[in-house]
């Protein structure tokens, strides 16, 4: 069952969506303690979507040869995009 409030859809790609549940667990910014499947099923639900093997698209992340997380990267760049775009328009 979904929370209530607007439906969250996942516009990415599963192996997107991999990298990010995999940076939360390695960064425990969701907490201590938990592991890489319940936060997958929790995100899987939340966000509309099945990654039928999570560990097989984190091996296919893994061997990548030029840019292992450009996911990741790309969020950053968004992010810092949005505070220089902010920082223009500051009193």
């Amino acid at each position: 069952m979904r929370p209530a409030g607007p439906e969250i859809i996942w516009r990415a790609s599963k192996a997107d969506l991999t990298e990010l549940i995999y940076a939360l667990v390695e960064s425990q910014a969701l907490g201590a303690g938990l592991d890489i499947k319940s936060v997958s099923e929790i995100l899987q639900q939340a966000f509309g979507i099945h990654i039928a093997n999570i560990y097989a698209t984190y091996e296919d992340i893994r061997l990548r040869k030029k840019n292992r997380t450009p996911f990741m990267d790309s969020l950053k760049t968004a992010l810092i995009r949005r505070i220089d775009n902010d920082d223009l328009y500051a009193p």
